[in-house]
């Protein structure tokens, strides 16, 4: 009998330490973040995005690849942008691109 590995039921796009610090990137989300995010120390979030040597290219475990998935995802969801809903104005009275509703009004003067 030979001993063989089993394939895991489901793959994770985040695997390597590599690939964390492109996916915290791509977010502009800081270690200190994902950490708060996981639950967990700050030291041990530094520790799954060491790429120096022989590091980089290794597996994260598992269980860590799952909870950064987890973690990734409800952000994504928490952060992202409803398209039925126009953009919000950047400067007060700045109408928004693309769409219809007329600036921000000022109050009225109330002449005695």
């Amino acid at each position: 009998m030979t001993d063989t590995v089993p394939t895991p039921l489901v793959s994770f796009p985040v695997r390597t330490p590599r690939e964390l610090r492109t996916a915290l990137a791509a977010r502009n989300l800081s270690q200190l973040r994902l950490a708060a995010l996981t639950g967990c120390d700050p030291r041990t979030v530094r520790r799954w995005v060491d790429t120096r040597a022989p590091f980089g290219d290794r597996q994260l475990p598992r269980p860590i690849q799952a909870l950064i998935h987890i973690s990734l995802s409800l952000y994504d969801k928490a952060h992202a942008t409803d398209p039925t809903q126009p953009e919000q104005p950047t400067q007060p009275g700045e109408q928004s691109s693309g769409s219809n509703e007329p600036a921000a009004c000022p109050p009225p003067v109330v002449q005695s």
